[in-house]
């Protein structure tokens, strides 16, 4: 009798691990689920990504919206706009090419930084951004801003005062540069490669 009543409760055992393993994934399964917790996780790595970059240069837009502004100030003050790079779009403030690293704003003795304090342009914290302006009077010829992409039509010979407003920026640390930049002659900030 024990016999039998062995064999009843190891055909149930058996009955339980064969119901058991139908249950559980095969390895198939877990290697598929595996890769779409990949895929989903460097989306979301590369959506976190480019928010940071774009919040990052958002500083930028903030920035030369206060250039402009300042030298609207100057000029109804002067009739004229303040050349803050001496007319080479090369002489920014903070000195030096950007990169994935934030630059002091304050201080400095190059003519650029100099000239940015006479405007009132100040920032309380260190920038990704370099920043250049450059300004010419009624008569002058604007230099070709450092784009390749964007052809803003700027007469030989301007006929009123004219500044450009240039931010150059490297915020993912590779060799392409990110330029932003404005002019008296439009409320817009034209963009190239923003993110860089």
């Amino acid at each position: 009798m024990t016999h039998v009543l062995d064999t009843i409760t190891h055909r149930r055992n058996q009955r339980r691990c064969v119901r058991a393993g139908a249950t559980g994934m095969t390895l198939v399964e877990v290697m598929i689920v595996v890769v779409i917790v990949g895929v989903l996780s460097t989306l979301a790595i590369y959506g976190v990504t480019r928010y940071i970059r774009s919040a990052q240069s958002s500083e930028a837009y903030a920035v030369i919206n206060a250039i402009r502004g300042a030298q609207d100030v100057y000029r109804q003050d002067t009739m004229k706009y303040l050349d803050v790079s001496g007319g080479n779009y090369a002489n920014t403030h903070p000195a030096g090419n950007p990169g994935a690293f934030k630059t002091a704003w304050v201080g400095g003795s190059t003519t650029a930084a100099n000239r940015f304090r006479e405007l009132g342009v100040e920032l309380d914290s260190a920038t990704y951004f370099t920043f250049a302006c450059v300004a010419v009077d009624a008569g002058g010829s604007v230099p070709a801003p450092p784009t390749t992409k964007k052809d803003f039509g700027f007469p030989e010979t301007v006929s009123e005062p004219v500044y450009v407003v240039v931010a150059k920026g490297n915020i993912d640390g590779d060799s392409t540069y990110a330029h932003l930049l404005s002019h008296s002659m439009t409320t817009e900030i034209y963009s190239e490669n923003e993110g860089e």
